[in-house]
Parts: structure tokens; sequence; C-alpha cells
């Protein structure tokens, strides 16, 4: 059989089933005590905070206004335990659908304080800005430095040479264009010209061949040696070097300047001079030496008995 639509019960029984399933709690004088004393010190503590000096305004702020809010209402039956919730869902949409939701009672609500009031700040009249003139910067174009628009047009001046010179060896290098003729050579014609063409391609290599023989004489022939004057230039500054001149007449003057006398610094200078001084005074001593020892040696010469004699 197929599965009918269940029934639904009537709200009396739901009603009737619901009040006999609640159970009552035991009536107790100590309930909720502690909850309303932790709620009570709560409110304290904030009432003695917000009611410091510091959060009191001189006046009520006339651009912010607060209405009223309902105080909450504690229902009779909130000491009694509630019903499951299936059973007062049920309840609720059968028999009041529009009920309006009930506050939750006995929480704690923070009380509303009034906001501080604005501050307008209130400029001075004597601290008004002065408008001050803008300063007006006139543009000055940048200068060129002489010494930079001297080399420019130098340097523009060779790019121009050189452009003249580049021009000038173009035109003078340049092929000269064979203008082209309408008359065609024909056969005979191209005949003869290629014949005359090989014998003067004959002729110009054996020319050549004449004067390749005549150098390879001249080479294979013995060469007397050279009797005149010459001049032979030996260089050892990098690579050792030797050039021979042998027309004198040739011979670059550069090769006959005095060697250059080698700089000295003024250190090496002042060492000089203390040896040449330290030099001196030895010979001093020497002459000084040689002086007194000869004086001495003639009073020796004088006190000997040979010289007593004499005497």
């Amino acid at each position: 059989m197929p599965r009918g639509r269940p029934r639904r019960r009537s709200p009396s029984v739901d009603s009737s089933d619901a009040q006999a399933s609640r159970k009552v709690l035991p009536a107790r004088s100590s309930r909720g005590t502690r909850i309303h004393k932790l709620i009570g010190e709560e409110a304290e503590a904030d009432a003695s905070f917000w009611g410091q000096a510091a959060w009191q305004d001189d006046g009520e702020d006339d651009d912010y206004s607060t209405e009223a809010e309902e105080e909450d209402i504690v229902d009779s039956d909130f000491d009694q335990e509630e019903a499951p919730d299936e059973e007062v869902h049920d309840a609720e949409e059968e028999d009041e659908p529009t009920r309006r939701k009930r506050p939750a009672a006995g929480r704690y609500k923070e009380p509303i304080q009034p906001r501080p009031a604005k501050k307008v700040a209130v400029a001075a009249a004597t601290k008004s800005p002065i408008a001050t003139a803008a300063p007006i910067f006139q543009y000055v174009a940048p200068t060129v430095r002489s010494s930079t628009a001297r080399k420019s047009s130098e340097s523009s001046e060779m790019r121009r040479r050189a452009s003249t010179e580049a021009a000038k060896l173009a035109a003078k290098h340049k092929k000269p264009t064979v203008e082209k003729t309408g008359n065609t050579l024909t056969q005979a014609q191209l005949l003869a010209e290629a014949v005359r063409t090989e014998v003067e391609n004959i002729q110009s290599l054996q020319r050549l061949e004449q004067l390749e023989e005549e150098k390879k004489a001249e080479s294979a022939a013995p060469k007397a040696p050279f009797t005149g004057s010459m001049v032979r230039y030996y260089s050892r500054i990098g690579a050792p070097k030797t050039i021979t001149f042998f027309n004198t007449l040739d011979y670059p003057p550069i090769f006959n300047q005095p060697k250059p006398k080698k700089r000295i610094s003024s250190q090496q200078q002042k060492i000089n001079r203390l040896k040449l001084e330290a030099e001196a005074e030895e010979e001093d001593d020497e002459d000084e030496y040689e002086q007194k020892d000869g004086r001495q040696h003639g009073v020796l010469q004088k006190n000997t008995p040979i010289a007593k004699a004499v005497a």
C-alpha cells in the first residue's frame, strides 16, 4: 500500500503533552543570587569608571541626540524550566505564527554615555595669513663658453674640408662611362677583335719574361765591393740595430747630437753635495796629518846622535 501523508496532531494535544512532560524545579531562595551579584559588581565598576571628572562635559552636544531605550522586561516564568526546543517550536508555529521574539532576560547591557562635545577650532583674527607676492623668475638662456664654440667651429670646418676632399677624390677616380651605341658588331668583327687582342697579350707576356730574365742576370752577377765613404750607426736601444749610410751627405744630423745629461733629482743632488763635502774634509784631514807627521819627523831627526855630532 502506498504510504500516505502523516497525520498532524492537533494543537490542543501537543500543548497538553508539553505541559505533562514539563518538569517543575523546586523553589529555592538562593537561585540566581550569584549571577545578580556579578552583574551588580560589573555595573558598579562601569559607573565608577565613567563617572570620573575626566569624562564630564561642559555642555551638551546639540548636534547629537539619543533616544531612550526601552527597559528590559523579565517574564514571570523566568525561573521555570523551559520546554524542549522542538515542542516549543511546534507550539509557536501553530499558536502564534507572528509572535515577536522576546529579548534575552538577565543579559547585562552597558549604559549609554553621552558623547563628548565637539570642540570647534576658532581661528584667531590677528593671525590672518598675509598674501605674499610670488617671486617672478626670468629665464636666462644658457651661454656657451668661447673655447667650446671655437672647438665646435673647428670640428665643423674639418668635417667640411674632409667631405670636400672626398668628393674631389671620388670625382677624380670616377670611371668614364662609355656611351652605348646602337651599332652591334657582326661575327666577323668579333673574331677580328679577338685575334688582335690575342696578339697584344702575347707581346706583353714576352716583354714581362724578358724583364724577369734581366733581373735574374743582374742578381747572379758578382757585385763589386763598395769602396766609398759610408757611415754606420749602431743602436742598442731595445733590440740591437745597425744602420748603414753609404751617402754621407744623407746622414741625419740628429745622430750627431750630444748625449742628453741625466736629470738628477733634488734629493740626489743633496746626496752628491754631501759626498763632495765629506771627500773635501777627508783631504783636509790627510793634509793636516801629513804636515803634523812631517814636523814630528823633523824634531826626531834633530835629536838623533848623528845630528848632534854633525852639529
